[in-house]
């Protein structure tokens, strides 16, 4: 399933129910207005193939994204407000 969502002006948290989607492949959220931090459900979604939640104003800790140990090919998380946690980043390296 592709859920392409992008330039819509949503704006808020992005919904924790969007990650739970059993066939979601590909998500675009991108150029939107969207809040808070990437839920769970996502960021533990070993569906997801290519993400896209570049140009909202989303923040916390985006390292959890990749410490998950999914297989997401592509991800795009520039232009928003995120943190990293340099530790997770080392261990991935490794």
């Amino acid at each position: 399933m592709v859920f392409h969502l992008g330039t819509n002006s949503f704006s808020g948290p992005i919904p924790v129910a969007i990650g739970t989607l059993p066939q979601l492949l590909w998500l675009n959220l991108s150029q939107n207005h969207l809040s808070g931090p990437i839920p769970g459900s996502i960021a533990s979604s070993n569906n997801l193939f290519t993400v896209d939640l570049s140009w909202n104003k989303l923040d916390g800790d985006a390292s959890v994204f990749f410490a998950s140990g999914k297989s997401t090919s592509i991800i795009d998380l520039s232009r928003n407000l995120f943190e990293f946690d340099s530790q997770t980043w080392i261990s991935l390296s490794s």
